[in-house]
């Protein structure tokens, strides 16, 4: 088996023809996601579930081939735990939730919707996807720093929200977690207008919120773009390096 998954990834034609079949596969899966939402089409059903079924297959036996190749490699820990590796588990928990468990008729076609995560693996299979991963892994000490400043920004101005705006619209902002949707929608200036501030209180944490909001929102966008242009730079000097 060893040699076999060695020999399929490290052969350009082998490796070229499986990854065309796993392209094919995962556009597949999607297209036959898209149409299981047309009423019209659920006479269709039962053939909708082999396409499934066999596509989860190949994306199992692709799975294990490629545990069995970095066990070999010494390099289990890094696959299985890495943001591809984990997309490949969750393309086929479906799979096995539903076979390897007594699952209820009703909550097949909830697990199904995990089919949507075999979109990323096309990340593995080009360059330039890849480096999207690659920037957020890089950067992801000062993202993680920035989304807590936004998550703690937003808590504390929902809870305020709440505080001045609970009694004068009680069936708006029943409880924290309406107040977060309001706060979260005027986080991103969007402004559904289901939930809005009357109280003069109000009115100003949410003329607080929107204006921290804006440059707090923004610092992703700022780190990740800093990110790309030095993944770029290493690149361009990596290949001057070699082409002297």
């Amino acid at each position: 088996m060893i040699t076999l998954t060695k020999k399929l990834f490290n052969n350009p034609k082998l490796k070229e023809l499986a990854d065309l079949l796993i392209h094919i596969l995962i556009f597949v899966n999607i297209i036959v996601l898209c149409l299981e939402t047309f009423d019209e089409l659920s006479a269709y059903d039962s053939f909708f579930e082999k396409m499934e079924d066999v596509s989860v297959v190949i994306f199992m036996v692709e799975y294990f081939a490629r545990i069995i190749t970095a066990a070999y490699e010494g390099r289990f820990k890094k696959y299985v735990f890495s943001p591809l590796g984990l997309v490949d588990l969750i393309s086929i928990l479906p799979f096995e939730l539903i076979f390897g468990v007594g699952i209820d008729s009703r909550a097949v076609k909830t697990f199904r919707m995990f089919r949507l995560f075999s979109l990323f693996k096309l990340y593995r299979y080009s360059a330039h996807l890849k480096t999207i991963f690659d920037v957020i892994y890089e950067r992801r000490g000062d993202l993680i720093a920035t989304f807590f400043s936004i998550f703690v920004i937003l808590l504390f101005c929902s809870y305020m929200m709440y505080y001045l705006e609970h009694d004068v619209q009680p069936h708006k902002l029943r409880n924290i977690f309406d107040a977060l949707w309001w706060g979260v929608s005027t986080l991103g200036t969007i402004g559904y207008g289901d939930v809005y501030p009357i109280t003069s209180g109000g009115k100003i944490i949410a003329a607080i919120l929107t204006l921290v909001g804006i440059g707090l929102v923004a610092i992703p966008s700022a780190i990740l773009s800093a990110g790309f242009n030095e993944m770029n730079n290493k690149r361009k000097n990596k290949n001057q390096s070699t082409n002297v």
